[in-house]
């Protein structure tokens, strides 16, 4: 290499380097940019399926618990008003199931039906505690 500063192929050397780095960042930048617009649209979709879940599943459980109670007009009107739609109802003795989709979810949500019953004056401890456990029972057995 030369010392002084005239010498040719210090310069052209010198810009060689210089051109070969010049516009690398913008195809990189271009490049991050894509990534950070995938990155977004795909979080963007996972905030609405998250969303679309937990509506299916509140839609579903408010349906349960009003076919339950009233009925599947009544869990049929439920489920609507949360932003769904009752797929099925079905029951089972004493338990409703029902699946409702909001937008792309669906849940499945399950309530049992309250029986009442009241004892009458007659009625002995022992009858009274298996008529409380019958349901349990049940449940044991199956």
């Amino acid at each position: 290499m030369c010392r002084h500063d005239m010498c040719r192929h210090d310069k052209i050397r010198r810009n060689t380097f210089v051109r070969g780095d010049r516009g690398q960042a913008v195809p990189l930048m271009v490049l991050l940019l894509l990534a950070a617009g995938i990155a977004v649209v795909a979080i963007t979709r996972l905030g609405i399926a998250a969303d679309d879940a937990a509506r299916a599943r509140t839609a579903a459980d408010a349906a349960a618990l009003a076919g339950a109670a009233q009925g599947q007009a009544f869990a049929n009107t439920l489920a609507t008003a949360n932003g769904g739609e009752l797929l099925d109802y079905q029951t089972f003795g004493n338990f409703v199931e029902v699946r409702v989709r909001v937008g792309s979810s669906v849940a499945l949500a399950r309530a049992e039906r309250e029986v009442v019953w009241e004892p009458s004056r007659e009625t002995s401890p022992t009858q009274l505690s298996y008529t409380l456990l019958q349901p349990l029972i049940e449940l044991a057995v199956s």
